[in-house]
């Protein structure tokens, strides 16, 4: 009896199907560039990547909480996943000068994402003649900022460097210029004014430089640009 039995199950196994799971189906977000800078009034764009884990949904984008002023439009508002939205950031005169963080929503059957994206709102002052512009902010007295973004740019001829500095007026920003020795980065060439509008005029030998910013007094956003030879 007992061995009719385990024929009878172990056919009945073979006979029924596996029992059939239903796949994971989620999503993320991602944005491509994950941030920019712009000017009171002005305008700025990234690409909204929605990514596909499991069967395609539809997702619905919104920014639920943008800073003063500032406006959030999606091309187009629903994607399904796999896809791109494209979304454009205004600004209005009425945006604060500052750094903001962005939350970017997007919502499906399967829950909410979110991501973020760093908006820098500033003015170009004198900088806006400079191809390499770059934005930038220090929270107060003693802090320092290295550029171009936090490295080192190099040159493979004499020529002349120049930049230029435009910082809030109610701080004290100044910038240097500084040159590798082969063992220690060595101040070239630097300018401190009183108040955040700098410029540097030098001219020295190929090498490896980088700029500083740093702060006397005050916090806020600023611009940079330089050229090199």
């Amino acid at each position: 009896m007992k061995t009719r039995l385990l024929v009878l199950v172990t056919l009945l196994s073979t006979l029924l199907p596996a029992p059939a799971f239903a796949a994971a189906t989620d999503f993320a977000l991602r944005l491509d560039p994950g941030g920019g800078a712009t000017e009171p009034g002005g305008t700025v764009r990234t690409t909204v990547i929605v990514t596909r884990d499991g069967d395609a949904q539809d997702v619905t984008l919104s920014v639920p909480r943008p800073p003063t002023g500032v406006t959030a439009s999606f091309s187009p508002p629903v994607v399904a996943s796999g896809g791109t939205s494209a979304l454009t950031l205004t600004t209005s005169e009425l945006t604060p000068v500052g750094g903001w963080t962005i939350v970017v929503e997007g919502s499906g059957p399967s829950g909410t994402r979110q991501t973020v994206y760093g908006l820098t709102v500033g003015h170009f002052g004198p900088c806006d003649q400079y191809a390499n512009r770059v934005p930038g902010s220090l929270p107060g007295s003693g802090a320092t900022a290295v550029h171009p973004r936090g490295t080192y740019f190099e040159t493979a001829a004499a020529g002349r460097h120049t930049a230029c500095l435009s910082g809030p007026q109610t701080a004290d920003f100044d910038l240097y210029l500084q040159r590798w020795t082969g063992s220690a980065w060595a101040t070239v060439a630097s300018s401190a004014k009183t108040g955040s509008e700098e410029s540097i005029s030098w001219t020295g030998a190929p090498g490896r430089y980088r700029y500083g910013v740093t702060s006397y007094s005050g916090s806020g956003a600023y611009w940079f640009g330089y050229r090199s030879p």
